[in-house]
C-alpha cells in the first residue's frame, strides 16, 4: 500500500485493492480470534469435558494479547498511510 501511494503518480487502484485485501484479512482474522476464544471458553465452562483449563486459559490469554497487537498495528498503518 505505501508503495503504491509513494509512486508517481500514485497508484490509486491499486493501493485501494490492497487496503481493501488488508481490511478483509484482518476481518477474518478477527472473526477466528473470537471463534477460537468462543470455543475455549466453552471447553472450560463444560466440566463434563476433560480439559487443561490451565493451558486453555493461557491460550486464551495468548489470543488476546494478539488482539491488542493487530489493534496496535492497526492504528500504527493508518498513521502510516
Amino acid at each position: 500500500m505505501v508503495i503504491a501511494k509513494m509512486q508517481e503518480p500514485p497508484d490509486v487502484l491499486g493501493y485501494r485493492a490492497r487496503l481493501e485485501l488488508y481490511n478483509e484479512k484482518g476481518a477474518e482474522v478477527e472473526s477466528e480470534a473470537q471463534a477460537a476464544r468462543t470455543l475455549i471458553n466453552s471447553i472450560i465452562e463444560d466440566t463434563s469435558t476433560p480439559s487443561d483449563n490451565a493451558a486453555l486459559a493461557r491460550i486464551d490469554n495468548r489470543i488476546e494479547n494478539l488482539d491488542d497487537t493487530r489493534r496496535q498495528l492497526k492504528q500504527e498503518t493508518r498513521e502510516l498511510l
